[in-house]
């Protein structure tokens, strides 16, 4: 009870962090660009791409808010239907593309020849969430790393077949980020928790993303588990899936 009652302060000091650091700024910005203060075209586009992805930033953790709450309270239940890989390929890069292409990274799809004709067990939403949050942690974290190594700025997605189960379909994402330590292994999908002290702590972040994942993973019937790589992380999901017809 005592270590849930400091998560939770935790989360609270960090949510407000999150919350006022963003808004500050953009309202600094936005302020100066309708002052007439800066008159340089490329000044202007550059704060006003600055404001546009702090909002972004803004938006998701207010998703991630209100859909873990929901979830917790069963006010909001996932409606799974078999969706083809194809589509979700395109969920995924229509949804992820602007903070792909804002960070410089690049995606890296990997779909086996063998699930051409394959439907995954999914919520379109919910699986959009997933892959939101698993993206957004990837960059971040890289960026707070400030790995010099543009090599490494990639994000693997990758679809296949289990290798014994046949109507279970593997979808994963990898980086090659600075990858996570032997402490968070065990405790990365717990609500709240967050690696080392919120006052000397450097990374953004709430402690709720992948909390939320694993909720939204298992309310689709899927399981997550984390893979640690030479160089990064794997986040690998199991869903069901069945053969389409044709």
């Amino acid at each position: 009870q005592i270590e849930l009652a400091e998560q939770r302060m935790n989360f609270v000091s960090s949510i407000s962090h999150e919350l006022k650091t963003p808004l500050t700024s953009i309202l600094m910005y936005s302020e100066m660009l309708k002052s007439g203060m800066v008159q340089d075209p490329k000044i202007q586009l550059e704060y006003h791409e600055f404001i546009y992805g702090e909002s972004g930033r803004l938006s998701r953790l207010i998703s991630n808010i209100l859909k873990l709450s929901n979830l917790n309270r069963q006010q909001e239940m996932v409606n799974v239907e078999y969706v083809n890989i194809l589509s979700l390929t395109d969920t995924i890069q229509s949804k992820v593309s602007s903070l792909i292409e804002k960070n410089g990274f690049k995606i890296n799809f990997s779909i086996d020849n063998s699930i051409n004709n394959v439907d995954m067990l999914v919520d379109l939403d919910a699986f959009a969430q997933i892959v939101i949050n698993l993206v957004d942690n990837s960059v971040k974290f890289f960026n707070a790393a400030k790995i010099d190594d543009v090599h490494r700025k990639a994000i693997d997605i990758r679809f296949c077949l289990h290798k014994k189960l046949n109507n279970k379909l593997l979808f994963s994402v990898r980086d090659y980020g600075p990858g996570i330590s032997n402490a968070e292994h065990e405790k990365i999908f717990e609500l709240f928790y967050r690696e080392g002290n919120e006052l000397t702590r450097t990374t953004p972040g709430t402690g709720i993303g992948l909390a939320l994942v694993y909720e939204l993973v298992s309310a689709q019937g899927g399981k997550i588990k984390v893979n640690k790589q030479s160089q990064g992380v794997e986040f690998e999901l199991l869903f069901d899936c069945r053969h389409s017809i044709l």
